[in-house]
């Protein structure tokens, strides 16, 4: 199950997303997806085993899931069984998913992270450039910010420090 968490979480992040878009045309291939930066076996390092106890929080909440989590603990006597049902706190752990696969599996810098989640954040070069322009549209309209990017920097942040 690590292995299925891990791959999981790294497929739905949005740098994975930004990454595809740039070598699909109009349909998804294995082809491609075997291009992608995504793990091929168990979690070995720290940092894949920080995503994947993140990923099995969001996906193992809630009561219908407590078989699934009391496996997943079986295996992972570290994992600190935190079930986060508060969307909140999920998006708060999605954007730290985000922050630990750009910076550590990635290699990412900040400022490349900043692009992929907002090009026109980085230069003004960029100012008619979107890379999620839906998700920023549809955040600004409900919490009149972008919050995804705020969450995903604060937890760069908090995890790697500043710039």
């Amino acid at each position: 199950m690590p292995a299925h968490l891990l791959w999981t979480a790294i497929a739905n992040t949005l740098a994975i997303d930004f990454l595809a878009r740039k070598k699909v045309a109009l349909n998804m291939t294995f082809s491609i997806v075997d291009t992608l930066p995504l793990p091929a076996s168990k979690p070995l390092s720290e940092a894949e085993r920080r995503v994947t106890r993140l990923a099995a929080s969001l996906s193992l909440a809630g009561p219908e899931m407590d078989e699934a989590a009391s496996i997943y603990a079986e295996g992972d006597p570290d994992w600190p069984r935190d079930r986060l049902e508060d969307p909140l706190k999920r998006h708060i752990a999605r954007a730290e998913i985000e922050a630990i696969y750009a910076m550590k599996i990635l290699g990412l810098s900040r400022t490349e992270l900043e692009f992929i989640l907002d090009p026109a954040c980085v230069s003004n070069d960029f100012e008619d450039y979107e890379t999620f322009g839906a998700l920023k549209r549809a955040e600004l309209r409900q919490f009149g910010e972008y919050r995804t990017q705020r969450l995903v920097l604060e937890a760069w942040d908090r995890l790697f420090g500043g710039r």
